[in-house]
């Protein structure tokens, strides 16, 4: 029962990543038929949980984690819209925000081999036919020499460089040095500025973390850092800020941020209905803009949500990777994106974080514990704790 149960959940999750690369190929032009795999895969593990309550269902607590942003942030959006206008615009952030670690849940109780490589060499070689379908014809070292760092420019861009670094990451982490240094390889041609610093960062520093254990003091320090990252903003967003970028680099930062500088003032400077998430976007596409989308999460939960929407959403995640070094240096890299860019509605994305961040705490000897709920006999659901498994 257990090996149908392994292989219908892999024969299920590998038509998911077909259909993504054949919507990708397709530019998205209704391609949502993937997701029924997702919802397929999803509905499978249930069903299989539910005829197997006296197993053990790991990751209690991380689950209980990371449902409690969807369920805290979907409150406040909802109190928010009652208050100024019935829009209820939070369906799809409500989707990103719960289903990839819906899926990834499944696939941790589901699977019972803890080789996980499966899962991500299907993307791998996914996204690889998908670049070489879109990029083959310009493939040539010309094109490769325009890659510009300053103008953050590559005629290969795509936000599938967002998935080659996770990946990367990964096979880093577990020493899979081929497939390593071809996820690098695609990573940067496929170019994101940010993502390119944290790969060389990892190939230059990664070392010097190995077995480095995550003090208490750490964690609550990168909290609090993410927690007052606005402030940061906020002085980011002044003129005097850009008057002395421009003397010190001759750049202008709203040419450097690609005009997220300009758009985050726009936001921060206009007095916008708040219907909670998705507010920022149904404003910009009201006004009709290009860019529909505010390239600042961390501002984004904190405009649309407050304080306590984005004091939630740095705790319930810094809880789940603070068990592990590897672990918390991704969500710290995750974080960093949120806090220049956008990545919330990143299903690939955030299935590849919390699947990478399973593995790492469950091959940590320094994670002490995790959470595992079981029905006894007598019918009654306990929640324990056990050592690694």
């Amino acid at each position: 029962m257990i090996k149908i149960d392994y292989i219908s959940i892999r024969i299920t999750y590998l038509l998911f990543v077909i259909a993504w690369i054949v919507g990708d190929m397709r530019d998205n032009i209704n391609d949502d038929f993937k997701y029924v795999f997702m919802f397929f895969l999803i509905a499978i593990g249930f069903l299989i949980l539910l005829g197997n309550l006296h197993n053990p269902i790991y990751n209690i607590y991380d689950f209980y984690h990371i449902m409690l942003v969807p369920l805290i942030l979907g409150s406040i959006s909802v109190i928010y819209s009652l208050i100024n206008g019935m829009k209820f615009l939070l369906m799809w952030d409500m989707f990103y925000l719960i289903l990839p670690y819906l899926m990834v849940f499944i696939i941790v109780n589901i699977d019972q081999n803890h080789n996980r490589d499966f899962y991500y060499d299907s993307l791998l070689i996914g996204h690889i036919f998908l670049f070489f379908y879109k990029y083959a014809s310009i493939l040539d070292l010309d094109h490769i020499k325009s890659i510009s760092f300053t103008d953050s420019f590559s005629p290969y861009e795509s936000v599938t460089a967002h998935i080659y670094t996770l990946l990367f990451y990964y096979y880093y982490v577990k020493n899979k040095k081929v497939r390593c240094l071809v996820a690098l390889f695609f990573g940067i041609l496929s170019y994101k500025r940010l993502h390119v610093v944290f790969a060389i960062a990892v190939l230059l520093l990664g070392w010097t973390v190995r077995k480095k254990v995550v003090g208490s003091y750490v964690e609550k320090f990168v909290k609090a850092i993410f927690i007052s990252s606005p402030l940061l903003l906020y002085a980011l967003l002044t003129d005097n800020f850009a008057t002395w970028f421009l003397d010190t680099f001759e750049i202008d930062f709203g040419k450097f941020t690609m005009g997220r500088f300009d758009q985050l003032r726009e936001v921060v400077t206009t007095d916008i209905a708040n219907y909670g998430l998705g507010s920022i976007k149904y404003y910009f596409d009201n006004k009709g803009a290009y860019i529909n989308i505010l390239h600042s999460d961390i501002m984004r939960i904190l405009l649309e949500t407050s304080i306590i929407g984005l004091v939630v959403l740095v705790y319930a995640y810094f809880n789940v990777a603070k068990k592990n070094i590897y672990s918390l240096i991704l969500m710290i890299f995750i974080f960093m994106i949120m806090f220049t860019s956008t990545v919330i509605n990143g299903f690939l994305g955030w299935f590849l974080v919390f699947l990478s961040i399973d593995d790492f705490n469950r091959n940590d000897i320094s994670n002490n514990k995790s959470g595992v709920m079981k029905l006894n006999d007598d019918g009654i659901l306990r929640i324990k704790f056990r050592f690694n498994r």
